[in-house]
């Protein structure tokens, strides 16, 4: 089991934008709850096209599917809490909501 790691959470002066994978969204979306981020979710076709499309996941680029996080948390930091979160067990995702 992989427990989820603590993060000094570092923030932006400006708005970010973190291309992640759909489905990290279900780890990722209480993480962020629970330390109170401010964050909008632009999900599929309502992603605008000058933005950057796809993502690099895990070492491996992807298109499909991409969901960007809108916040102030620095975009590397972001990456890192994903890739830490998908290796957590989701009964401590679901520790994170009560």
């Amino acid at each position: 089991m992989h427990s989820i790691p603590e993060f000094n959470i570092a923030y932006e002066d400006h708005e970010t934008r973190t291309n992640l994978p759909g489905m990290i969204l279900q780890k990722l979306e209480p993480w962020l709850q629970f330390h109170n981020v401010e964050y909008r979710l632009v999900k599929g076709d309502d992603i605008p096209d000058d933005w950057i499309q796809g993502y690099t996941f895990r070492g491996r680029s992807f298109v499909r599917h991409t969901v960007v996080v809108v916040s102030k948390l620095n975009s590397e930091q972001l990456h890192a809490v994903a890739e830490e979160l998908f290796h957590c067990d989701e009964e401590e995702i679901k520790n994170l909501r009560k």
